[in-house]
């Protein structure tokens, strides 16, 4: 049995007539004839009764309609799927993100995705780094959005979304809040709240790094995985914290920001997926990032540095 058998069937069974079927199917009555014949002895069932002046179902034929069109609806229905997925208009696109990616343009990127292709869904999850990364590798994230000083891993592609400087976060009233902009050596003593060395590793040395440059030992009294909870210990006078410059849009009672002046890396936000097996959806979901990509421009006398991921 083919597809054409059921639509054959299903022609000659809407239209009770063998000549009006023929011409809709636009073939000649003949052999509509001899294929309802072929079926019918395949499935051992009579399906039509037929008479000089009409054909109607049999019991068989009423029954066998109703699956018939559940079966062709169905296969039409999975053609529609499998060409909307290659055009990237349907699938699941399994999205990762660093947490202070909220506080810049991604979001309205995923929103404009999800309003032009409603019909993909998206599973965000909010990882580290180092824990998107290896989610790539075990295919269990299409596409993930990390920080990093310069470069991603051999087997990656990226695209960079987002290049910026380290701002320091204060308690309000702190002295070094005066200042416009403080050196890097002006840390010297001052307590620091700092993201955690597996979270990110070279970009932690890389600070770190600068801090010896210019002979200061930073004193960090406590590492914190969430920008949000660094900066509610600043608000409450614990320390200070050191963030890329976006996380300084979304303010916070009792903190305030001031740019840092130093030979200090500047973090990327870069946009990561694997060099092959790039499905539709997620090349159209690459295009519209894109359109939210932008770099804050630099204060002055930040510079990068070199490092990989």
């Amino acid at each position: 049995m083919e597809m054409r058998h059921l639509n054959y069937f299903i022609a000659v069974a809407e239209e009770l007539h063998f000549g009006r079927a023929a011409q809709r199917l636009h073939m000649s009555q003949p052999p509509l004839s001899q294929q309802i014949r072929q079926l019918e002895e395949e499935l051992g069932v009579s399906l039509f009764s037929r008479t000089s002046r009409r054909v109607a179902l049999t019991p068989e034929g009423v029954a066998f309609l109703e699956d018939a069109r559940d079966i062709v609806a169905r296969v039409h229905a999975a053609v529609r799927r499998v060409q909307a997925v290659a055009r990237g208009e349907e699938g699941v696109l399994r999205v990762g993100f660093m947490g202070y990616a909220l506080m810049t343009g991604y979001p309205q990127a995923i929103r404009a995705f999800r309003q032009r292709y409603p019909q993909v869904r998206m599973d965000l999850w909010e990882f580290s780094t180092a824990h998107q990364l290896r989610m790539i590798a075990a295919d269990q994230l299409d596409v993930g959005l990390i920080s990093c000083v310069r470069g991603v891993p051999m087997h990656l592609e990226s695209m960079l979304f987002r290049k910026e400087p380290f701002m320091l976060c204060l308690p309000e009233g702190h002295p070094l809040a005066a200042e416009k902009a403080i050196p890097l050596e002006r840390l010297a003593g001052v307590p620091l709240i700092l993201f955690p060395r597996k979270a990110h590793p070279l970009l932690h040395d890389s600070l770190i790094a600068s801090f010896r440059a210019v002979g200061v030992v930073p004193d960090v009294v406590q590492s914190v995985a969430r920008i949000e909870t660094g900066k509610a210990l600043v608000a409450a006078g614990l320390g200070c914290s050191i963030h890329p410059a976006s996380v300084s849009a979304a303010g916070r009672p009792g903190v305030t920001y001031r740019p840092l002046v130093g030979d200090l890396p500047r973090p990327e936000l870069r946009v990561v997926w694997k060099k092959a097996g790039e499905s539709a959806a997620l090349l159209r979901f690459l295009d519209e990032v894109q359109r939210y990509a932008n770099e804050v421009p630099e204060h002055e006398g930040c510079k990068e540095i070199g490092g990989n991921l």
